[in-house]
């Protein structure tokens, strides 16, 4: 068998999928967690606010759209140690997108993370985030059988 073709195209579908994320933003109203995330257009919940069972990663484009008409405009915002601000999402509306990428090369493990609704202070809560360490393993670990398996075939 000629695993090359096998192999490859599994490889590039994953890495597309591992750079780059699409999150629907839809708010609950005045009930915490006041906003509601999902992934692959609006199918898979992305719990990854209030300490939820996920988490935004390190080095992936993340693009926030807005899905619903309610005046509850988005934002996202990270603090360091030192007070400075780094906005990820910025007043993010109805049909409005946003797109960012945390920097793979920095710990935020002390920084305040934080979402909020730019009209209601009281819309607030933090986030998750984590390094992305399964998904370049999964692309190394891919990469590697191909390489095998072509040496093999020599």
């Amino acid at each position: 068998m000629n695993f090359k073709f096998y192999l490859l195209p599994l490889f590039f579908v994953t890495a597309l999928n591992c750079f780059a994320l699409d999150v629907i933003v839809n708010t609950s109203n005045f009930t915490p967690p006041y906003y509601n995330f999902s992934i692959n257009d609006g199918v898979n919940n992305f719990n990854f606010i209030n300490e939820g069972p996920d988490s935004l990663n390190l080095g992936i484009e993340y693009t926030f759209t807005g899905n619903n008409s309610s005046v509850h405009p988005f934002s996202m915002f990270i603090t360091d140690s030192l007070g400075n601000t780094t906005n990820l999402i910025s007043n993010l509306s109805f049909r409005g997108s946003q797109s960012f990428t945390l920097d793979p090369n920095t710990d935020y493990s002390s920084y305040t993370k934080t979402y909020i609704c730019d009209y209601h202070p009281s819309m607030v809560g933090s986030f998750n985030i984590v390094p992305e360490s399964s998904s370049y393993a999964l692309l190394v670990g891919m990469l590697s059988l191909a390489l095998v398996a072509l040496r093999r075939r020599q």
